[in-house]
Order: C-alpha cells, then structure tokens, then sequence
C-alpha cells in the first residue's frame, strides 16, 4: 500500500511554524501593546492597531495551519501576507518621514535612535528573510494540494 499524500517539505513546515508561533505571540502581547503599528509607512495607534494586530494573527494562525496540511490556498494567502510585510518593511525605512517619526518613537521609548546601520540592517535583513520565505513558497508548489 502506497501513500499518495504529498510529502511536506521541512522549508514548508518551518514557515507553517513560523506563521502559527508568531501569530500566538502576537496574539499574547496584543494587551501589552504601547507601540504602534506601521501600515504602508503611516503609524497607528490605539484601538486600530490592536484591530489590525489581531486580524493579521488570526489570518497568520489559520494561515500556517493550512501551511501544515499543505493547502494550496493557505500557500497563496502566505504568499501574499509575506508579500504585505515585505513593502511594509521597505516604506518604513525608505520613505523619510516614516524613518524619522520611527525614530522618533524609538527615542520616546528609551531606545536608540535610528542610524544608518540599522535602517540597512532593517531593510536587508527584513527582506532577506520575508525574500527566503516566498522563495520556498513558491519553489514547493508542487507539494500543496488543491484542496481550498
């Protein structure tokens, strides 16, 4: 008796973990949030970002469970979450307002200041690990199945 269930790649069950284990700290902290959130470069605050906050965790969970069962349509929705954080990530250290309000933030809060190192640090770090994720995602197609 053969298997013919698709086999699931450890580069799809580490993102699969990833989604959920960073969905359930999002979720854990959302109470604790003092920090706002960046949204195409503009910063929320208050009630918006716990909204926002915990819509994103919900969809990540759900997200990285359809992961673990090799849905294809979880794999598209990861794709484009990924996809979303990536132009966040890229609008927040490239626009120059964003840069200094973030900035600005950080130093309210008891932390350094931006500087070059971390803006590049930020950005080429941020978009190396989003960028190595939707690589797997899309090279592992073949083993999601169409199933919703």
């Amino acid at each position: 008796m053969t298997d013919t269930a698709p086999k699931r790649p450890l580069s799809i069950t580490i993102i699969s973990i990833l989604f959920i284990v960073g969905s359930l700290g999002n979720i854990f902290t959302l109470g604790k949030l003092k920090f706002p959130i960046s949204i195409l470069g503009i910063y929320i605050f208050g009630w918006f970002s716990y909204l926002y906050t915990g819509l994103i965790s919900v969809a990540s969970f759900f997200t990285g469970v359809g992961l673990w069962r090799l849905h294809e349509r979880a794999r598209r929705i990861a794709i484009g979450l990924r996809s979303w954080e990536m132009l966040n990530i890229i609008l927040v250290y490239t626009i120059p307002a964003s840069r200094a309000k973030l900035s600005e933030l950080l130093v309210q809060k008891g932390f350094s200041p931006l500087d070059a190192n971390s803006v590049i640090g930020g950005l080429i770090g941020g978009i190396m690990g989003i960028a190595l994720q939707l690589w797997f995602l899309i090279k592992r197609r073949r083993a999601f199945v169409h199933r919703g």
